[in-house]
């Protein structure tokens, strides 16, 4: 038989009725709820009933019949509240190693933004030419879209989908006449491109990545300033490209084939 080190437990004399050590029950449930509530665990308080109320392995007897069994049952609270503290830490540290950014009062570290919408790729004006088109309209203005090596060859192989790594990149001018051309040719005939205008654009092909917009991420930045344009105008980006889907969203088709020293 267990005998308590408490004197208060060990030699209390007292025999309590069913409604008393009902009270008594609720009150511990309490006090154990409390104390796991505040370390963020929970507390099931009918479990606990069953303990006090000797409905587990070695305590078949019932409070209320003998003096004994009051002594039993008072042993099995304090064992209760003795094991709660003992593995209370064990549980605190092993839900804080499973989510370690989760502590009380750590807030969550901001996602990083995507390197590919945030900067413009250096040396992209060095990339190679893979067709010019003249949009009238809102956009009105003459462009040239560029690929970086991965894109061009996959151009000239007719690749699709394009491999990832392939970046596309738009370019935009005003159209403006030429008044030094036109008294050369003695009309009004020439056309240059002016200012820059309407951003520089960029797609990049990473499948996994961009699983969610065709396997490809859309930016575009100030022509001026170079800063990256707002969520909400990118977003507008692929439902715009999804008509060309059977070309991997790409409106652009290579114009070099059958030039003189191109493939």
């Amino acid at each position: 038989m267990w005998q308590s080190r408490n004197p208060a437990i060990a030699h209390s004399s007292v025999v309590r009725s069913p409604r008393e050590i009902a009270i008594r029950q609720d009150r511990v449930a309490e006090q154990a709820s409390s104390r796991l509530a505040a370390k963020g665990l929970e507390f099931s308080e009918s479990r606990a009933k069953l303990v006090l109320q000797g409905k587990v392995a070695g305590c078949g007897a019932h409070p209320e019949n003998s003096l004994q069994a009051n002594h039993n049952m008072k042993a099995l609270v304090t064992i209760s509240l003795v094991a709660t503290w003992l593995v209370l830490p064990t549980v605190i540290q092993a839900q804080r190693a499973e989510a370690p950014d989760q502590a009380p009062g750590k807030a969550e570290a901001p996602a990083s933004p995507d390197p590919n919408l945030a900067k413009i790729p250096a040396g992209y004006r060095d990339w190679r030419l893979i067709s010019v088109a003249r949009e009238e309209g809102k956009q009105n203005d003459i462009r040239a879209i560029l690929g970086n090596d991965i894109a061009v060859k996959a151009y000239q192989e007719g690749t699709l989908p394009f491999p990832d790594g392939a970046i596309i990149a738009r370019i935009a001018w005003s159209l403006v006449p030429s008044e030094e051309n036109n008294k050369v040719f003695g009309q009004a005939q020439s056309f240059i491109a002016g200012a820059p205008k309407n951003g520089v654009q960029f797609m990049f092909k990473d499948s996994k990545k961009y699983a969610a917009t065709g396997g490809w991420g859309f930016a575009q930045f100030s022509e001026a300033t170079g800063e990256p344009a707002s969520e909400s105008m990118l977003a507008t980006c692929f439902p715009c490209h999804q008509p060309v889907a059977a070309r991997d969203l790409v409106f652009t088709r290579y114009s070099l084939s059958g030039l003189a020293g191109q493939k």
